[in-house]
């Protein structure tokens, strides 16, 4: 068992803390929601949403390019970890990104916020995820600007992305449908960015509607 450390992120349904144990390792701790566990449960078959996530991001990493797999991250298992009052939470542990001044990375909206700069080989990368995306025609968790993190102006790191399923949504199989769905989604995330900045991120992401 791991003991959490410090808060470093958060999103809709999760918070990212360091390890006590490890200064390279990280806990995704779920958000606890009575109503949303039932739901998930009696809908997708959810008992454990860090088991259900693993399981996910174990199948997207096997239907993806090794070129473009390599870019995700590490995620280690599934363990239980303390937080400062002794409460446990079922986590999944994963690797803790640094950029390659030796601090923990950005993500991509927070480092084109702070004016620093992305190379044409970063973007390239991150069209090519998004055109696998659309090739399996499956859902994946979140692709957008808060959930890719950056090593480098070169390097990306894509986290919190996984397979979902969606048993009562056929449509999302439809590509065209699909494909939208992506783009605005991916598009929306570089809100509150300069003009100029969004126009280079998201004119690539409308190719091939």
């Amino acid at each position: 068992m791991y003991t959490l450390g410090e808060h470093v992120g958060e999103g809709g349904q999760a918070e990212v803390f360091t390890l006590k144990e490890s200064s390279i390792l990280c806990a995704k701790v779920f958000h606890e929601d009575q109503k949303r566990e039932t739901y998930n449960r009696i809908l997708y078959g959810i008992s454990s949403f860090p088991q259900y996530e693993y399981d996910r991001f174990a199948e997207l990493l096997s239907k993806l390019p090794i070129e473009l797999a390599k870019h995700f991250v590490t995620i280690i298992g599934i363990d239980d970890a303390s937080d400062n009052e002794g409460k446990v939470s079922e986590c999944l542990i994963m690797e803790l990104v640094f950029n390659r001044r030796g601090e923990i990375a950005k993500t991509l909206k927070q480092h084109l916020l702070d004016g620093e700069d992305i190379e044409d080989e970063f973007v390239e990368i991150v069209k090519d995820v998004k055109e696998e995306h659309k090739r399996l025609k499956t859902e994946i968790f979140d692709f957008n600007a808060h959930n890719i993190l950056v090593v480098d102006p070169t390097t990306p790191r894509f986290i919190d992305l996984a397979i979902r399923k969606r048993i009562f949504q056929p449509w999302v199989r439809i590509a065209r449908f699909h494909n939208k769905r992506v783009e605005k989604a991916f598009n929306e995330s570089f809100d509150g960015l300069p003009d100029d900045i969004k126009k280079r991120w998201c004119t690539l992401q409308e190719s091939n509607l």
